[in-house]
């Protein structure tokens, strides 16, 4: 079981790397006027890198400038995923996202992406089911 303090960790070394190019919105701001500045930071190109969790930037976040995202951990929650990954997919995207996904070998990253692919089968068997048998 990871403590949060490893998981902070490890995003404090990530925006250690990429230093000033870098801003981090995550769980320790707490300010949503705060947040709001750091993300006009990175929309208009005043830091190149985002660094953040899929639940700090929630619904209703546009990232249209952006079409590379790079998850260097999983959370459990299907919905997060998708939410985060519509961050940067969405109306008005003129290029193509791509998304990464860091897996190290023997991990608990494995783990978690391989559960939430079989949470995604569940929901695509869900779905097909429903338009198969419409009433």
């Amino acid at each position: 079981f990871l403590k949060v303090k490893k998981w902070q960790a490890v995003k404090d070394q990530i925006e250690k790397l990429l230093g000033d190019k870098a801003v981090r919105i995550d769980g320790t701001i707490s300010n949503q006027t705060v947040k709001d500045e750091l993300l006009r930071e990175f929309m208009y190109g005043k830091k190149q890198y985002l660094i953040s969790h899929p639940a700090s930037l929630g619904h209703g976040i546009t990232l249209v400038q952006c079409n590379f995202m790079i998850y260097y951990s999983q959370s459990y929650s299907l919905e997060q995923f998708y939410q985060s990954r519509d961050r940067i997919f969405r109306h008005g995207q003129k290029n193509r996202c791509t998304y990464f996904s860091l897996i190290a070998h023997k991990t608990v990253d494995e783990v978690m992406v391989k559960a939430l692919d079989k949470k995604e089968n569940v929901v695509n068997s869900v779905f097909n089911y429903l338009k198969r048998n419409k009433a």
